[in-house]
């Protein structure tokens, strides 16, 4: 047997029970005792599907039964079974009810019970949005089940999981994660329809128990007062936030390649053109475009356009610049990402996962030099103490760079990063967890991460650092997660090295 369980606040039912009855539904049958009001909202329609009220045989009249029933063969029936409780409800949908009620439902449900009874070892299924590029990752299949923590990448949201149990004699074997959840009991469920509370009862204990993992996810931000307070802080700082553009669906060292299509860019405001024709579409060519063309612009940031062309210069197609733009504000102690022209903010619950990891990464302050990286890394070489690799790059395909790293000694693999923006940093972390992933697969000749501490050295603009989440910035946050995760995972030992700005 198939049980779809959406949970509702219970001061929408109200108008959950309106909307079925505007849509033909009936409220067939209900029942009502200490424990709980049920419901069975029932409705027919020709379709080739058979029908699933057998289940609530009892609750229905043998009149009322047998018009559910009689030539199902050629006829379906969609209907809800609602468990009204003092503090919550639950909804077991069938059929075409769930487009229903999607509309009141947490949305949290889903995940937040995968939270605490999933098996992290069982991965089967997962769909997710991917912050770094513009792709939906929509399905990503396991032949073999696969660890859940080792199967989300930089900048992932999960929206949906397919997953085995803590408890198959509970839940059931494999359980399906979304807005709502679906078991799947086969022979072995033996509650009643009127007895279906008590099976309420567990998820809501399970949802009050602690969480053996955290998925990373977001929402939508539909409050217009936030929304408000993000467009001004968007539009007051444009340029500033124009540090990264992605054009491409592969994400190889930080920077975007594309590898299917081979697009060229300008810059358009209205009718007027912004630019010429450009082989990139790099946030220095967009920024020194905005600045050259203040006037015809006249901050109206939200009018830019850019066109894409294929190799013959013809028009593509054309999207807006924002459209383009990741941006991360933190705003009251909160994170939000404008991604594809709208704002969505990730889940509490996960952000402060993400800096309980960062936060357990060892760093140092080192003394300021008031040197550039570049003359860091040639002092560093100079004292005989470290070799540098800052020109040991290597050529994927022929053409695309990657760099090793910046220094390396018995005890350490060094990467160096000044800080004139947030991207900078990001672009480091980035850089380094490509590089210790492609040389732990062989991919650019000889491992020098074998043995060695890998350490990240920020020249960063802060003048305080009480711990690395004060670092503002989810993006960054996020990636140095990413890079804690693959140096540990190969047992070796991730650092981050500050200097302060004096």
């Amino acid at each position: 047997m198939k049980i779809n369980v959406f949970k509702i606040d219970n001061e929408k039912v109200n108008d959950l029970t309106l909307n079925l009855k505007d849509n033909g539904f009936i409220c067939e049958a209900n029942n009502e005792d200490e424990n709980s009001y049920i419901a069975l909202y029932l409705r027919k329609k020709r379709s080739e599907n058979k029908g699933w009220v057998w289940y609530y045989q009892q609750l229905l009249s043998d009149d009322k039964f047998t018009s559910y029933t009689d030539n199902i063969g050629n006829e379906t029936v969609s209907g809800l079974f609602l468990i009204q409780r003092d503090e919550y409800s639950y909804v077991l949908s069938y059929g075409q009810t769930h487009f229903i009620i999607r509309k009141y439902c947490d949305k949290d449900f889903g995940l937040n019970l995968a939270e605490r009874i999933l098996d992290t070892n069982g991965l089967k299924m997962k769909h997710s949005q991917t912050f770094t590029s513009a792709g939906k990752k929509d399905i990503t299949s396991y032949i073999r089940n696969k660890k859940l923590d080792d199967s989300h990448d930089y900048g992932e949201a999960f929206s949906y999981v397919k997953c085995k149990t803590v408890d198959k004699d509970l839940w059931g074997k494999t359980v399906d994660f979304g807005e709502s959840v679906r078991f799947s009991f086969g022979k072995s469920f033996k509650l009643k329809p009127t007895e279906l509370y008590c099976f309420t009862d567990e998820i809501e204990k399970a949802l009050q128990s602690q969480a053996k993992i955290r998925l990373p996810r977001y929402h939508k931000v539909v409050d217009k007062n936030i929304l408000a307070d993000l467009n001004k802080e968007l539009d007051k700082h444009f340029l500033d936030f124009i540090t990264e553009v992605d054009v491409s669906d592969y994400w190889l060292t930080g920077v975007s390649f594309t590898f299917s299509n081979d697009y060229r860019y300008s810059l358009k405001v209205y009718r007027t053109d912004l630019s010429e024709i450009s082989d990139t579409l790099d946030a220095k060519y967009i920024r020194e475009t905005i600045l050259n063309n203040k006037d015809k612009i006249n901050n109206n940031y939200n009018d830019i356009k850019v066109i894409f062309y294929d190799e013959n210069d013809e028009v593509l197609f054309v999207k807006k610049l924002k459209e383009l733009l990741q941006i991360t504000i933190e705003l009251n102690e909160s994170y939000y990402v404008f991604f594809q022209n709208e704002w969505v903010e990730f889940s509490e619950s996960y952000v402060k996962f993400i800096e309980e990891q960062v936060d357990s990464i060892n760093y140092k302050i080192k003394p300021s030099t008031n040197q550039t990286e570049t003359e860091l890394i040639d002092a560093l070489v100079e004292s005989g103490k470290y070799t540098q690799l800052h020109k040991d790059n290597v050529y994927i395909g022929g053409k695309y760079c990657i760099e090793k790293a910046d220094l390396i000694d018995d005890e350490n693999v060094i990467m160096i990063k000044d800080q004139h923006q947030q991207a900078d940093l990001v672009y480091l972390v980035k850089q380094a967890t490509t590089s210790l992933r492609l040389s732990n697969a062989g991919e650019i000749g000889k491992n020098v991460f074998n043995g060695r501490n890998v350490c990240l050295w920020m020249l960063t603009n802060r003048k305080t650092l009480n711990k690395l989440s004060d670092f503002k910035s989810f993006h960054l946050l996020d990636a140095l997660n990413d890079f804690k995760k693959s140096v540990t995972n190969l047992n070796l030992t991730p650092e981050v090295w500050i200097t302060l700005k004096q």
